[in-house]
């Protein structure tokens, strides 16, 4: 387990499913409803959107990973809102994960969906950005993945088992993860320089009903 003692950013995903036994599942129903997923885009978000997405055609070959947070992700998730009265979103949230009695690995989650106010409690939505093209020594899949297995063991010991769905963006392509007991399930990329934008806007839109709908069972 030493070589294990590493955060989150150098974890890959095979050793995601080695460590904790989670499987690929090529055939999951949760991932299929989400993605398609659809949504009324109001005349003023779609004037949004059109800017935010020409903005990143002009842009990303040349925006460094704090450019594409501030100037486009940032941005969207605001038009997106997951501030409520019974959950809201934060930034640059640590999560951790005991894998021994010696040995607690650890990372920040750029930004995470969770009941709370002003701290986190129950993870419901991880996301992580990334600016360049993944290479052999940073896995995306396997941080986002990683992060999803920690917030899962932490709502677990609450005796909560919600399904849990993350995004991780590689410059203008954006992936879509669900965690749901030992099965993780990840879409084909979106190309947000496209009109995929609009399709990328309404599957996050859906977890703020997703969210909505495991909490209320809850209460």
């Amino acid at each position: 387990m030493e070589e294990y003692n590493k955060s989150f950013k150098y974890w890959k995903t095979q050793e995601v499913e080695e460590v904790f036994g989670v499987e690929p599942d090529d055939d999951s129903h949760k991932i299929k409803d989400w993605l398609q997923a659809s949504c009324d885009i109001s005349a003023d978000d779609q004037k949004q959107l059109n800017f935010l997405r020409q903005r990143l055609i002009n842009k990303v070959a040349y925006w460094n990973e704090a450019a594409i947070k501030f100037y486009f992700i940032g941005p969207l998730m605001n038009l997106i809102d997951y501030d409520t009265d019974k959950y809201n979103s934060f930034l640059e949230q640590k999560l951790s994960l005991k894998l021994t009695e010696e040995i607690t690995i650890s990372g920040n989650v750029d930004f995470l969906v969770a009941t709370g106010k002003q701290i986190p409690r129950t993870p419901l939505f991880t996301l992580h950005e990334y600016k360049p093209e993944p290479n052999t020594s940073i896995d995306p899949m396997g941080q986002l993945l990683i992060s999803m297995v920690a917030a899962q063991k932490e709502n677990q010991a609450k005796g909560h088992n919600y399904p849990l769905y993350g995004t991780y963006v590689v410059g203008r392509l954006w992936f879509f993860v669900v965690l749901d007991g030992n099965k993780y399930s990840k879409s084909l990329a979106y190309d947000a320089t496209q009109e995929d934008l609009s399709s990328i806007f309404c599957i996050l839109q859906k977890v703020n009903q997703y969210i909505s709908e495991e909490l209320s069972q809850n209460d």
